[in-house]
């Protein structure tokens, strides 16, 4: 699921939404190109964010889920994986908020209920849930939900490979999202100690995190800068 979902670089999935847009959504959905997963994710990351475009790649990731769970069944891992990916992706929609929390709520549900409440991906989709009912003026619920997930991750999520980095560095994300910037790049920089205790300053996962906690410190200072100027 969420491990699958890093394979491809930012910068791919940004060119690619660049480029097609929902057009070439459309047309790889229809050759069999690409499978669906990866349409949902590049459609997500790069052309669902274009502003302008917005629902219209919505509505090509939203025929991407629904494929995927006809063909495959609602409960299998290709098919959760996109419809959690759509719930977190559908944040940058206003007007689709409230379809975001169904879909976070209903793969919530399947995901501990497959998996138990402190497998990552239940995790991940608790925290998707959490944000989309900060964004909809819902905080007192928000911290409910995220109050103690990344004590729980460290408690049941291995640090090997990296799986432990990948959910604090989904959390610093989530965090900045609830408005709390401090904290969230203070847990990508625990998140890099631990990929530097545990794989080492060579891995290429460490590597990223390392940049990762550069490209955020950096976004910080400048919105600091911009506050002051």
């Amino acid at each position: 699921g969420w491990q699958r979902r890093t394979e491809h670089s930012d910068e791919m999935e940004r060119a690619f939404g660049r480029e097609f847009g929902p057009d070439g959504i459309a047309y790889m959905l229809s050759s069999g190109t690409s499978n669906d997963l990866e349409i949902v994710e590049w459609s997500g990351r790069g052309a669902l964010r274009d502003a302008g475009r917005s629902e219209e790649n919505a509505l090509a990731a939203r025929e991407s889920v629904a494929r995927l769970e006809r063909t495959l069944g609602p409960d299998h891992p290709d098919a959760l994986a996109a419809k959690g990916r759509l719930a977190w992706e559908l944040r940058s929609v206003p007007r689709l908020l409230p379809e975001a929390e169904r879909l976070a709520r209903e793969t919530l549900a399947a995901t501990i209920r497959i998996k138990g409440e402190d497998d990552i991906d239940s995790l991940l989709n608790q925290q998707t849930l959490g944000v989309l009912l900060h964004l909809q003026g819902r905080s007192e619920e928000a911290d409910d939900l995220l109050g103690d997930l990344l004590a729980r991750a460290r408690q049941s999520i291995s640090e090997e490979q990296g799986v432990l980095f990948l959910f604090e560095w989904m959390h610093s994300a989530a965090l900045r999202e609830v408005e709390r910037d401090g904290r969230a790049q203070e847990v990508l920089r625990e998140g890099c100690e631990d990929m530097l205790r545990t794989l080492g300053i060579e891995d290429d996962k460490t590597r990223r995190a390392l940049i990762e906690l550069a490209v955020l410190s950096d976004q910080l200072r400048l919105t600091s800068d911009a506050q002051w100027a």
